[in-house]
């Protein structure tokens, strides 16, 4: 609540300051005697070309800025309610939320236009104002002022075009066939089979220390150009399954493929493209330069108002729906952790949750460390994921804290945000503090990754590591470039 009336603050400041200022110059008459030249002709006039510009008192454009301050305000206070309505009218029913917000975007991208539209126009009359209050040349202002104000309106509207752009996904991933991998399909196979959710069309096997499934388009790299998936994907990562037994990695793509079988893909993939276009929109309109921006001391004044209406309502419509995607998300995965049930037992299913939050950390700490090695000047590992298998137990005693952390993270994929690991475990009727960690971590008798043929299994790791290294080698170049 404390939020949304920041929020409503901030959209309702410029309006509700113009309506002070006019108010003010009303009852001190402090534009009594000036006057200027603008429309300010009666109805009756209007339809008098020749008598529209026309020397009249500078206090009687007043009425026009507070009727433009009022509009203003209700544009500030509308959409804040209306969001709200919205979002506890969809609550946590998935078809309600895929149905309703995706169609509110594009209004709400309208609104903010015009919103900056009219906020611009009040800025130039209340800057005109006190220029003939100061008995400077109110027109050179109001010129400069209204040029701003167009600027500043056609970036927003430039931003608009991310809405009807189709999002692409690119994962450094590399796709393995049935004829390459015919152990790892038969699982999959197997376990489609038993939940009755189907299988996937593709299976990509990459570096990052998640799985997941999507159904849209996916491009990975290729020899001369990007390779298109499409259909149901499924994702391993290559180096947890150094680390998985096979009953885990059963247990995890069982997990995957129940998300299939419940529609919450279809689900993600209808939400995923408007939270894309929302933050290309909002990138977009950020990477703008705006009016004045670079005058010292007045120049990020200008620069906030113009800006403001733009990245508060992209965030107020974000936010407004963010506790029912949040509620959804959470269900959807613990409905899929029952599903994983099917074909396994909890205890396994804990495990298998354990080791991947806790090898996922160590990927990442390996993937920093290469990184400060690539800093220093020192080898890059030519092969990531055997390098993981090959590191040293973790020191328990020593990363106890972080560990029992980690569980309480959220792990981010690509398209959703799971529940902390240890409100996972709970759901499944195990007690994370009865985890036991130094097993957790104890190397696989029976390897997942054993079911990629060795020579698979270096190509992968080798081809995925150069692309690792080339990423590596793009941020330092990128940290090396003058500020």
């Amino acid at each position: 609540m404390v939020e949304k009336l920041k929020w409503l603050l901030a959209l309702s400041f410029l309006p509700a300051l113009a309506l002070a200022v006019t108010r003010a110059f009303e009852l001190t008459d402090a534009l009594a005697g000036y006057r200027l030249q603008v429309l300010c002709a009666v109805r009756s006039e209007l339809y008098d070309v020749p008598r529209l510009f026309v020397h009249c008192p500078a206090d009687a454009v007043l009425p026009w800025i507070s009727a433009l301050a009022l509009a203003a305000l209700v544009l500030a206070v509308v959409p804040v309610i209306a969001f709200q309505i919205a979002a506890r009218h969809c609550g946590t029913d998935p078809a309600r939320n895929v149905q309703l917000f995706p169609r509110l975007v594009p209004w709400a991208m309208v609104v903010t236009a015009i919103t900056t539209f009219l906020q611009g126009l009040l800025i130039t009359a209340l800057v005109s104002l006190f220029a003939v209050w100061a008995t400077l040349s109110w027109v050179v202002v109001a010129a400069i002022m209204l040029l701003a104000v167009i600027i500043s309106t056609a970036a927003v509207i430039a931003s608009l075009r991310a809405l009807t752009e189709t999002p692409v996904v690119g994962e450094d991933a590399i796709a393995v066939g049935r004829a390459d991998a015919p152990a790892l399909w038969r699982m999959i196979d197997r376990i489609g089979w038993r939940l009755g959710s189907g299988v996937p069309q593709t299976v990509l096997i990459g570096l990052e220390g998640t799985f997941w499934v999507a159904s849209r388009v996916v491009h990975t790299p290729g020899e001369d150009a990007p390779e298109v998936h499409v259909g149901r994907i499924l994702y391993l990562s290559l180096p947890i399954m150094h680390r998985l037994e096979r009953d885990e990695l059963g247990t995890i793509i069982a997990h995957e493929l129940a998300h299939f079988r419940a529609g919450d893909v279809a689900y993600t993939t209808r939400l995923a493209p408007t939270y894309w276009a929302l933050e290309q929109a909002e990138t977009a309109f950020d990477d703008m330069e705006m009016p004045f921006e670079h005058i010292p001391h007045i120049g990020p004044i200008f620069g906030w108002l113009f800006r403001a209406p733009t990245g508060l309502f992209l965030s107020l419509l974000v936010h407004s729906f963010h506790a029912n995607m949040t509620a959804i998300g959470r269900a959807r995965e613990f409905s899929a952790d029952r599903g994983a049930l099917e074909i396994s037992t909890p205890e396994i299913a804990a495990r298998t949750l354990v080791r991947t939050v806790l090898y996922s950390r160590r990927l990442s700490a390996l993937q920093w460390s290469m990184l400060q090695r690539a800093r220093n000047g020192q080898e890059v590992t030519q092969r990531f994921a055997e390098t993981f298998d090959a590191l040293e137990p973790v020191d328990i005693n020593g990363e106890v804290d972080a560990i029992t952390a980690d569980m309480e993270h959220e792990i981010v994929h690509p398209f959703d945000t799971h529940p902390p690991t240890a409100a996972r475990l709970r759901a499944l009727g195990v007690d994370p503090a009865r985890i036991d960690l130094r097993a957790a971590l104890d190397r696989p008798s029976s390897p997942a990754v054993a079911m990629l043929p060795p020579f698979l299994r270096e190509r992968l790791d080798a081809r995925l590591s150069e692309w690792e290294r080339w990423h590596i080698g793009e941020a330092i170049a990128y940290e090396l470039q003058p500020t």
